[in-house]
């Protein structure tokens, strides 16, 4: 089985979130009892791996629901104003609150699902990993997001009001480059959790061609997920 703690003491090798040696009972490394939030993020931006690492080490997952529930919201809303935007469905476009609610279970119960996707393939890689390492190292990885929710979308307030959101009419047609310059800044900050979700998966498996297939299929499934939990809404009716 492939480990990444070795003690120092027996040369025993031991997995990633170990404390203490399985053999000898030596300490591995330095107690981490709580996340420090925003140590973690000044990481994910200089060594995402080291980041990773902590996060996993860590006896408490902080902040770990509250960021669960906040990247949930802004994806979730990212998908009312696509569904706004392409005009896929009335019905939607009327409900907003109902399909926010649904596309955050969606992300919640998606979220979940590849954290299990995860263990499976880790240990069929002789990995030894847990379902709280994989979850909160992935919910961290959406921290780019989460501060578009907070930096951003105020911006898009500011400028648009509810016409960024509605597209009643388009913001484009109202202002036509920061338009542009804000779709490109979201488009970013998507693509950093991505590469953020590649470390999160390089930290437990390390392969990183693994790791990068993992990702990309890990966020198709999770975007057909809460697309399918959204668009719940508009098959019921």
């Amino acid at each position: 089985m492939k480990k990444y703690l070795v003690c120092k003491s027996c040369n025993t090798e031991n997995p990633l979130y170990a404390y203490t040696c399985k053999e000898c009972n030596a300490f591995l490394r330095s107690k981490i009892s709580n996340i420090d939030f925003w140590e973690i993020i000044s990481l994910l931006l200089e060594s995402p791996v080291i980041a990773a690492e902590k996060i996993i080490q860590s006896d408490h997952k902080n902040y770990v629901i509250v960021l669960s529930i906040i990247a949930g919201l802004k994806i979730s809303i990212n998908g009312w104003v696509i569904n706004n935007a392409l005009s896929l469905s009335n019905i939607l476009s009327k409900n907003i609150l109902l399909s926010v609610i649904l596309g955050l279970c969606s992300f919640l119960i998606g979220i979940i699902f590849i954290s299990l996707l995860a263990i499976f393939i880790s240990r069929s890689l002789y990995i030894q990993t847990r379902f709280k390492d994989f979850y909160s190292i992935y919910i961290y990885s959406f921290v780019p997001i989460i501060a578009l929710f907070f930096v951003l979308t105020p911006v898009q307030i500011a400028l648009f009001g509810t016409y960024w959101f509605t597209f009643n009419p388009s913001p484009f047609i109202i202002k036509n480059l920061p338009s542009y310059v804000i779709v490109v800044i979201e488009g970013l900050f998507f693509f950093w959790s991505f590469i953020l979700t590649v470390a999160a998966n390089y930290t437990q498996i390390r392969r990183f061609i693994a790791s990068l297939l993992l990702t990309i299929i890990e966020w198709i499934i999770l975007g057909i997920i809460i697309i399918s939990g959204q668009y719940f809404l508009h098959i019921a009716s």
